[in-house]
């Protein structure tokens, strides 16, 4: 978007960068009058906003330097503004008349399910309990972020400009924009203002969408296709937007709700996840699930086993699949992740061979498919001696001879981590042939 005459950007009153994140907006001609620069490095992460504000006749910048935010009037010294804790922020109270810092308040803020900041507050007589006077602030959103207005809409201390899906508001010069980092979003409207450079992957959506139109259940937490993984029932649910990027499963509290750090960004359970691996609504811990592999836009075989043995540090046990050709192909071309809800971190139960027969619906179909081997994980978690981990156990001996005896063509494998420094990741280790029984 290049203009926006409802809030006076006339025509090219945008300018971009080659990272089509917006250098210049300037608005004129609604009674809000001025001009918003933006700096930024070169991996796209803000470094700098500048308000020239012309009808209040004010020059404002605001420095970004990581957790720290710092503000400046005019020529006037930058003051530290806040700085993000786990909790909410920390801000500093200043001495009377100067720029110097002689005390701290703590900010603690409570969130929803979708990280939007619902409640500020403080404890400022250190007595363990907040009283109404010690709340700082109160937000209530519709759906896509809006928010509610004519109650509890009172603010004590600073205006903390954070608030949907904990983005920065640039209410500057009317212009009314959530800060996303890699793209700008209107709430009233429930709109991206940058157009979505994947938007040929969701062709069935416009290339504007707020996540997919379900801003109920999915949130846009850094630009990256994330999803959340419950422990309790292995459900995992999409929360992020699609695109070209490494999927994530991010961390959640027993509620549900994304763990962040300091900062504000989420902190990761599994990353580097090759995309395809991972669907909404799919569930690891009490179904199989197959993968398809090796073609276009789909995960490989390694990418694969790689989360496998992620997913068995993740959850504590270890996990079981199976390789599958279909038409006698050269190369594997679909996986089986068995669930785990009824593995060890010593034994692994499922190994996913049930799950082809959900995947297809007629005989003739499943016999087009040919089992070419098994794998199981061995987690780091739990096992402290290193040839636990790189020798299978006598449990997976005697799993292998039975299954040879019916099907001499399979080959069995063990998916670890590496012993010694450069080997690779994950190790994959076969033990089709040889191998001694340890206990008897």
């Amino acid at each position: 978007m290049t203009q926006d005459l409802n809030k006076g950007i006339g025509a090219n009153g945008i300018s971009y960068n080659h990272l089509s994140l917006p250098t210049s907006v300037s608005i004129n001609g609604t009674g809000n009058n001025g001009t918003i620069t933006y700096i930024y490095d070169a991996t796209g992460i803000k470094l700098q906003k500048q308000v020239d504000n012309t009808s209040e006749s004010s020059l404002t910048t605001t420095e970004y330097c990581g957790n720290y935010i710092y503000e400046k009037q005019g020529s006037n010294a930058e003051i530290l503004q806040f700085f993000n804790t786990a909790e909410g922020y920390v801000e500093p109270v200043l001495e009377n008349g100067s720029a110097a810092i002689s005390s701290f308040n703590y900010v603690y803020q409570y969130k929803d399910h979708l990280g939007n900041i619902r409640l500020s507050y403080t404890d400022a007589d250190d007595d363990g309990s907040v009283s109404p006077a010690e709340i700082q602030e109160e937000n209530n959103f519709y759906p896509f972020g809006l928010k509610h207005k004519g109650y509890n809409s009172g603010i004590t201390g600073r205006d903390h400009k954070y608030g949907f899906g904990n983005k920065e508001e640039q209410d500057e010069v009317g212009l009314d924009w959530l800060d996303f980092g890699w793209r700008n979003y209107e709430v009233s409207l429930g709109r991206w203002m940058n157009i979505d450079p994947l938007a040929e992957k969701r062709y069935e959506l416009t290339s504007y969408n707020y996540v997919q139109n379900s801003p109920m259940f999915r949130i846009d937490p850094d630009g990256l296709t994330d999803f959340t993984l419950d422990k309790r029932s292995g459900v995992v649910t999409q929360v992020g937007e699609a695109n070209d990027e490494p999927d994530r499963i991010l961390k959640t509290n027993r509620r549900g709700v994304i763990r962040r750090r300091s900062n504000g960004e989420a902190k990761v359970a599994i990353g580097d996840i090759e995309q395809g691996i991972l669907s909404d609504g799919m569930n690891l811990r009490e179904e199989s699930n197959i993968i398809e592999v090796g073609g276009e836009g789909q995960p490989t075989e390694i990418g694969v086993e790689t989360f496998a043995l992620k997913l068995s540090d993740y959850v504590g046990k270890e996990i079981g699949g199976t390789y599958y050709t279909i038409d006698d192909a050269e190369n594997t071309t679909h996986i089986s992740l068995g669930s785990y809800i009824n593995n060890g971190n010593r034994e692994t139960r499922d190994h996913g061979s049930r799950a082809l027969a959900g995947y297809v619906n007629t005989l003739e179909e499943f016999n087009r498919y040919t089992p070419t081997g098994i794998f199981h994980t061995h987690p780091s978690i739990g096992i402290k001696d290193v040839n636990d981990r790189i020798v299978p156990s006598d449990r997976d001996l005697d799993f292998r001879d039975a299954n040879l005896a019916n099907n001499p063509a399979l080959e069995f494998f063990l998916i670890t981590h590496p012993v010694n420094f450069g080997d690779p990741y994950p190790n994959k280790i076969p033990y089709t042939e040889g191998y001694q029984r340890r206990l008897r």
